[in-house]
């Protein structure tokens, strides 16, 4: 999609959007930046279908076009020959679908639910800790040079039983998820 700044037909300029990528600390800007442009040229999309259209088509990277690709396989059909979305789809519960999929605010919500379901599987160490980190980090529990002081509660109640009990019976019960890791 081009980026240049166009004219609409009431004389007013607006910066057509870039294509999203699906990078979440972009999202809230290139959102904010596409509403304007759909705004300011309303009679190109004078319904919830021609936006959802206009914005699909400026994710067309990343995560964003994956995304895109499922949207229109799930909420679209065939019907005589042309590509037609869902009836009673509107364009308040698209922005709440891509809300829940690209706002930072709600990747870290989703994440802290994430994580407080999260229980090691049998046999799987590596694969918690992996997931316990990628999880804290996207949930922003860890906080720059220091480690939350929550972290080692919520990792040692969520591995499995056997090894819980192993490292609470070591004399010096480790502090730290370091030293949790270190001992498992």
């Amino acid at each position: 999609m081009s980026t240049d700044a166009t004219q609409n037909g009431k004389g007013e300029k607006c910066q057509a959007p870039k294509d999203f990528d699906g990078t979440e600390s972009k999202y809230k800007t290139w959102f904010r930046i596409l509403e304007a442009y759909i705004r300011a040229y309303d009679n190109l999309f004078p319904n919830d279908q021609q936006k959802i259209s206009c914005t699909l088509s400026y994710m067309s990277l990343g995560r964003a076009a994956e995304w895109a690709k499922h949207f229109t396989n799930e909420h679209t059909k065939i019907a005589e020959g042309k590509r037609i979305f869902s009836p009673g789809l509107t364009w308040a519960e698209f922005i709440k679908l891509l809300d829940q999929t690209f706002d930072l605010r709600r990747t870290r919500d989703r994440a802290r639910v994430d994580l407080a379901a999260l229980r090691m599987k049998s046999g799987e160490l590596k694969q918690y800790i992996l997931d316990f980190n990628l999880l804290t980090s996207q949930g922003e529990f860890v906080m720059v040079g220091q480690e939350n002081p929550c972290l080692p509660g919520m990792f040692l109640d969520s591995l499995n039983a056997r090894l819980q009990d192993k490292i609470e019976d070591q004399k010096d019960t480790p502090k730290t998820l370091k030293e949790i890791n270190r001992r498992c």
